[in-house]
């Protein structure tokens, strides 16, 4: 099995983002505190403003007569995000994450 720091290099190879935060948070039952994992996987969405809005995609490739400068812009957008308690399950929901970006 790949290790979080493999697989987190994977996904920026990918050109995606991920936000990792980590903290504690109180049991179910008051036994204690427990670490906990915080992660969003981003994707960088660039696209033309005057596209989206007039072709309904974000790149068109419009000829003469209708053609026109691109208006380049770019967005982030959340395709992936949980709360895991143990570090496992963080590298297995990360590692599910990896095979459909890599197959799809």
């Amino acid at each position: 099995m790949k290790t979080l720091s493999e697989i987190i290099r994977e996904l920026s190879f990918l050109q995606l983002q991920i936000k990792l935060h980590i903290g504690s948070q109180d049991s179910c039952n008051g036994y204690g505190w427990y670490t906990v994992y915080y992660v969003d996987v981003l994707e960088t969405i660039e696209f033309c403003d005057k596209c989206r809005r007039n072709k309904g995609v974000d790149y068109e490739d419009d000829y003469y007569p209708n053609y026109h400068q691109h208006s380049h812009r770019s967005e982030l957008k959340s395709i992936f995000s949980g709360t895991f308690r143990n570090d496992s399950d963080l590298v297995e929901a990360l590692s599910l994450l990896l095979k459909q970006k890599n197959i799809g």
